[in-house]
């Protein structure tokens, strides 16, 4: 699981062999050096234009959080003494101050593409692993200690700062075409792909209307959302739509469906174990009641109805420590939305939409906090499995964080404790 090359290893490369990713993984769970660096492009004149390659990086993070819409964010510190690729020449050691909106790490169109390379055992590097891929946000100058740091997002926060300029209606329009068309409209020119389940394109939306000054990412994200799919945009800058993950599918993952594939229980991502030989570092346990869910309910409002418009599907926990009504209590969560008329075939859609939230969201949570060598392939949602004296438990990552000043990975897990689950209709 976890092919590199769909997730930071380029296609294109032939040279890349199915035995290099196995070492690359092999090396990675050692002691090992690594080194950042950035290449920055823009769309200019059609075409994509090269302002600068192999950029030093000297610290920053580079953050990959689930729970976030925007779902890779990167600080970046930038020293001099690269090659600055211009139609005049090679500019050896460059002054990077940003003096005018021409200059590679301004924020005005200009995309950072991040990148990260080890050493190999018997000597030598292996090809650098694409990370992050997105446009530059900001540029801190600092003097006179000449120190720039560079924030940048995926492209979903591109899409969400092109706000709706008026009320605008989806309507007989595919899931996987309005996305397209709400990126297309905030990323004129860009180029990257649409990596699409195929259910977004059957999929319809019947009505949907976003409101003038809601952002397109939003849109996008609540639209994906009500067909049990998400969206969001991955190293490559590409964008994916793929079916919602929930927490209790351990092993019916399709390898086929789009972006990085999650895994196995039995073939994790990662895997992390501490003592002699591991790669753990230290590691926290919380258990919590804190965004602990043991219901969903489901509602709608519509302008024409057809049979008891007071139906409101709950599904909830049954059994278990935190059964429904229980000495746990009851913590719902509320899915609302507006549609055009009700229908049994909605109804029973409303019931199958409140049992996949509760499947990903329900339960006590309980979480590890723990830093580890770098996995450089690691992405949110992953199925990674952690040792901890012998003993060994099977967890999502929900949140990555690299230390580009060459630190250890801090990652979050995220695991949920049910019992089963029934649906109702309850008219209260």
């Amino acid at each position: 699981m976890g092919h590199l090359v769909s997730r930071g290893w380029d296609v294109k490369d032939e040279h890349i062999s199915s035995a290099q990713a196995q070492e690359f993984k092999a090396r990675a769970q050692m002691s090992h050096t690594q080194h950042w660096e950035a290449d920055v492009t823009r769309f200019q004149s059609g075409s994509i234009v090269t302002l600068a390659t192999g950029i030093p990086v000297t610290g920053g993070t580079l953050t990959l959080d689930s729970s976030d819409p925007i779902r890779r964010r990167l600080s970046l510190e930038v020293a001099g003494g690269s090659d600055w690729i211009s139609d005049e020449s090679n500019w050896g050691d460059v002054d990077w101050e940003p003096d005018d909106a021409a200059a590679p790490l301004t924020p005005f169109g200009q995309w950072v593409h991040l990148y990260v390379v080890i050493d190999k055992v018997g000597g030598g590097h292996f090809p650098r692993f694409k990370v992050f891929c997105g446009p530059i946000r900001t540029n801190t100058w600092e003097r006179p200690s000449q120190l720039m740091t560079i924030e940048a997002t995926d492209p979903s926060q591109t899409v969400a700062d092109y706000l709706h300029l008026r009320r605008h209606t989806y309507k007989d329009i595919s899931v996987k075409d309005a996305i397209s068309q709400m990126v297309d409209d905030a990323l004129p020119g860009a180029l990257y792909n649409v990596d699409f389940n195929t259910h977004s394109t059957t999929a319809m939306i019947q009505h949907y209307t976003a409101e003038a000054g809601e952002p397109r990412w939003d849109t996008c994200v609540e639209l994906a959302g009500r067909r049990n799919l998400e969206t969001f945009f991955d190293a490559w800058g590409d964008v994916c739509i793929r079916k919602e993950i929930t927490d209790d599918s351990d092993d019916d993952w399709d390898p086929a469906e789009p972006g990085p594939d999650i895994g196995y229980v039995a073939n994790p991502v990662c895997k992390f174990r501490d003592g002699e030989g591991g790669n753990l570092l230290g590691i926290t346990a919380t258990l919590t009641r804190e965004g602990s869910v043991n219901g969903a309910i489901t509602t709608a409002t519509f302008k024409k109805k057809v049979g008891d418009s007071n139906r409101t599907p709950l599904s909830y926990i049954d059994s278990g420590p935190m059964k429904w009504g229980d000495r746990f209590g009851r913590m719902p969560m509320v899915d609302s939305r507006t549609v055009s008329r009700k229908t049994d075939d909605f109804y029973d859609s409303m019931k199958s939409r409140g049992r996949k939230l509760l499947r990903r969201r329900g339960g006590m949570l309980r979480y590890f906090d723990f830093d580890a060598l770098p996995q450089y392939w690691a992405e949110p949602d992953d199925k990674v499995s952690i040792t901890v004296e012998g003993i060994t438990e099977n967890h999502y990552l929900s949140m990555v964080e690299f230390d580009l000043n060459g630190g250890p990975m801090r990652c979050r897990t995220r695991t949920v404790a049910t019992g089963s689950l029934s649906t109702e209709a309850d008219t209260a």
